[in-house]
C-alpha cells in the first residue's frame, strides 16, 4: 500500500519528492514512487457558492440568509487538479493519507474541504504532517515519521470553518442589505473585521481634523567647553511655572507628545521673556552631574506582525508585501514558517538553534544557546509555531528582489542578536545653572555595543565634553522657540498592525489581507506611508453609525472565541455555538439596516 501526501502548493510537493527515499516518476498533477504518491493543491481549491446559497438577485426582503448547509464550488482554474486528487483518493492501493498543508488554520481548512468534496469517508487513515521549520530533507524525513492522526486537529478545522462561515454570513448579508438601501448602483462592502477596522481609521481622521493646536514655547541654551558646543534645555518645576505665569496654562497635550520635547513647555511670551533675560549672560556653572551605567538585553524575536511593522517603518513595505516576501523565503527554505504570532522558541528547539547558528557561520554564539532562558525559550508563550528565525544563509534566487534580502536581514539580525552580549552604555545628565534657571544637557556613550551593533540606524551616541561640578561653562546663546501641539498621526500600516494585535482583530495570517481589502474597496488610500479614509469610507462609517458592525470590542471578542474553539478543543460544538452567535448578530444588523435612512453623497478622490 502507498502513502498519499497532499501539499498546499506544487513547490512544497516537490520538496517531499526530493526528500523521500523513493524513485518518483513525474505524472500529470502528481509524482508517484513505489511507496509514496505526492500531489498538491494550489492553495484553496474551493469557495462558498454564494449564488447557489443566496441567489443571483439581491432582494432586501430575502435577507438575512442563513443556509442550512454551506455549498462549495471549485475555484476557476483549479478543477483539473481537484479531479486528479479525487482520482488518486479512489485508488485501491492507497493506504494512508498525509495532509501536509501549511501548519495553520487556513491550511487545515484547505485540506479538509478537498477531502470532503472528493467524498472521502475513512478519516481513520488520514494523518497530519506539522512543522514550523523549512521543508528541508532532514525535516521532512524526521517529521514524516511523527505524523499525527488528523482527528487531533479537528478543532483547528472547526475554528477555520467558523471563521469562514462567519465572514460569509456577516459579509453577504451586511453587504447586500446596505447596498440595496443605498441603491446607487455600486457595491458597499461590509465585513466582520474590515468594517470595525475602517471605523478606527475614520475615527483617527476625525481626531486629526478636530484637533486644535495649542502654542507653547521652550527655552534652550548653547554652552561651549574645550571647543565643543552642546545644547541644554530649560527645566522648570510646576511651582516655578506658576510663579512665572500669571494664569495656569491649559494642559491639553498628551504625555506621549510631551516626551518629544526635552525642555519644559511654557507660554510663548514667558519663554521669550526668559530668553531675553538670559541673553546677555556669558557663563553658567555646573550644578549637578548624574552618570548611570545601563544595559539592554536583545529584543524579542520577530513574529509576523512585528516583522511587518518593522519593514513598514524602515522600508514602507505594505503588510501584504511582507507576508508575500516571507512566504517566498519560507518556500526557499531560508526562514521558518512565517504565519506565526510567537516571539519565543520552544525549549526543545535548542539543538535546532545550534545547528542554525552553525549554518549561519555564527559558531561563536553557540555557547550562549544553553545560557539564555525564558527571554528566548519559553514554551508557555507559544501557540502552534515558534518565532520567525532564519534557517540558512542568504542565497539569491531568480525571483528574488531587493525586498527579499531586506526582509531576510530583519529576521537574521533579530535571531543573531538574541544570542549576542547585552548593549551596555553610559548616560550623563548635567544640570547647568544660568542665574536662577536650570538647564539640562543629556549625553550618551556606548561601552559595549553588543547586539546593538547590528542596528546602526538605531544607535545614537551623544558625547558631552568633560565637565566637573561647580565649574564655569561659557554660554554662547540662549534662545526661545515657538511650537504648537501636534494632532495624533494617521495610522501607518505598522501602527495599524500594532493596534489590531492589541485589540485582537484578525490573526497574523489575515491582518494584511484585511488592510488590502479596505484598499481594494476604495475605503482607504495609502499616502506617504499613511492610511487615509476616502470620502466613501467616511460616508460608510457615518451612515452605519449605531450599527453593531462598528463595534471593535465585539469583533475582538469574536476572535478570542474562534481561538478557543481550537485551544480548548471545542470541536463541532464550538463551531455551532459560535455560528449561533454570528447569526443572532447578523439578524440584528440586517434589521437595523432596513430601518435606517441612507442618503449617500460623495465623490471618490
Amino acid at each position: 500500500m502507498k502513502t498519499l501526501i497532499l501539499t498546499e502548493k506544487p513547490s512544497q510537493g516537490m520538496d517531499f519528492v526530493r526528500a523521500l527515499p523513493d524513485r518518483f516518476q513525474r505524472k500529470d498533477g502528481y509524482c508517484e514512487g513505489s511507496k509514496f504518491i505526492v500531489t498538491w493543491a494550489y492553495g484553496h481549491l474551493f469557495e462558498i457558492d454564494t449564488e447557489e446559497i443566496a441567489g443571483k438577485k439581491w432582494k432586501l426582503d430575502a435577507l438575512p440568509v442563513f443556509p442550512r448547509f454551506f455549498k462549495y464550488k471549485v475555484i476557476k482554474g483549479t478543477g483539473k487538479q481537484f479531479r486528479i486528487i479525487k482520482s488518486l483518493l479512489k485508488r485501491k492501493d492507497i493506504g494512508k493519507i498525509v495532509l501536509s498543508m501549511d501548519p495553520g488554520r487556513e491550511g487545515e481548512l484547505i485540506a479538509r474541504l478537498i477531502l470532503q468534496q472528493a467524498g472521502w469517508k475513512d478519516w481513520s487513515r488520514v494523518y497530519r504532517f506539522w512543522t514550523s521549520e523549512a521543508l528541508t530533507k532532514e525535516v521532512i524525513l524526521r517529521e514524516i515519521e511523527r505524523v499525527k492522526p488528523a482527528s487531533q486537529f479537528d478543532s483547528l478545522y472547526y475554528s477555520a470553518l467558523a471563521r469562514q462561515h462567519a465572514d460569509w454570513l456577516v459579509g453577504i448579508n451586511g453587504t447586500r442589505a446596505i447596498t440595496l438601501k443605498v441603491n446607487d448602483r455600486t457595491v458597499w462592502s461590509l465585513g466582520r473585521v474590515q468594517t470595525p477596522l475602517l471605523y478606527l481609521i475614520v475615527q483617527r481622521e476625525k481626531e486629526i481634523e478636530n484637533f486644535k493646536p495649542i502654542p507653547y514655547g521652550i527655552v534652550y541654551a548653547f554652552f561651549e567647553k574645550d571647543g565643543k558646543k552642546f545644547k541644554a534645555y530649560l527645566q522648570l518645576k510646576k511651582e516655578e511655572i506658576k510663579r512665572l505665569e500669571s494664569e495656569s496654562r491649559a494642559d491639553d497635550e498628551n504625555e506621549e507628545e510631551k516626551k518629544k520635547d526635552e525642555g519644559t513647555r511654557l507660554k510663548v511670551e514667558t519663554a521669550f521673556k526668559i530668553a531675553e533675560e538670559l541673553s546677555k549672560e556669558k557663563a553658567g556653572y555646573v550644578e549637578n552631574i548624574k552618570k548611570s551605567k545601563k544595559s539592554e538585553k536583545p529584543p524579542l524575536l520577530h513574529s509576523l506582525t512585528s516583522l511587518q511593522r518593522k519593514a513598514n517603518k524602515l522600508y514602507g513595505y505594505s503588510a501584504e508585501k511582507v507576508l508575500q516576501v516571507a512566504q517566498d523565503l519560507y518556500e526557499a527554505k531560508l526562514i521558518s514558517y512565517p504565519r506565526t504570532d510567537a516571539q519565543h522558541l520552544a525549549e526543545s528547539s535548542r539543538e535546532l538553534i545550534k545547528k542554525v547558528l552553525k549554518k549561519l557561520g555564527k559558531e561563536d554564539l553557540i555557547p550562549a544557546v544553553d545560557k539564555v532562558g525564558k527571554r528566548v525559550f519559553d514554551d508557555s508563550r507559544l501557540t502552534d509555531h515558534f518565532a520567525l528565525i532564519p534557517m540558512d544563509r542568504w542565497k539569491e534566487r531568480p525571483n528574488f528582489r531587493k525586498e527579499h534580502k531586506n526582509v531576510y536581514e530583519l529576521i537574521w539580525r533579530k535571531f543573531v542578536g538574541t544570542f549576542m552580549p547585552d548593549y551596555v552604555y553610559e548616560t550623563v545628565e548635567v544640570t547647568l545653572k544660568i542665574k536662577n534657571y536650570r538647564f539640562m544637557a543629556k549625553g550618551k556613550t556606548d561601552i559595549q555595543p553588543g547586539w546593538k551593533s547590528l542596528y546602526r540606524e538605531e544607535r545614537s551616541e551623544n558625547k558631552l565634553p568633560s565637565l566637573v561640578l561647580k565649574e564655569a561653562v561659557k554660554v554662547d546663546d540662549v534662545k526661545a522657540e515657538k511650537r504648537k501641539t501636534q494632532p495624533p498621526s494617521r495610522y501607518t500600516e505598522g501602527m495599524l498592525l500594532k493596534k489590531m494585535e492589541k485589540l485582537g482583530l484578525g490573526t497574523p495570517a489575515t491582518r494584511s489581507s484585511i488592510i488590502e481589502t479596505l484598499k481594494k474597496r476604495r475605503y482607504v488610500i495609502s499616502r506617504k506611508k499613511s492610511l487615509q479614509p476616502t470620502e466613501k469610507g467616511r460616508e460608510l462609517v457615518e451612515k452605519c453609525n449605531g450599527l453593531p458592525i462598528l463595534n471593535v470590542e465585539m469583533t475582538s471578542e469574536w476572535e478570542k472565541a474562534l481561538e478557543k474553539i481550537y485551544r480548548e478543543n471545542r470541536g463541532a460544538a464550538g463551531y455551532e455555538a459560535f455560528i449561533g452567535r454570528i447569526e443572532t448578530f447578523t439578524k440584528e444588523l440586517v434589521e437595523k439596516i432596513k430601518k435606517i435612512k441612507i442618503g449617500f453623497n460623495f465623490s471618490i478622490k
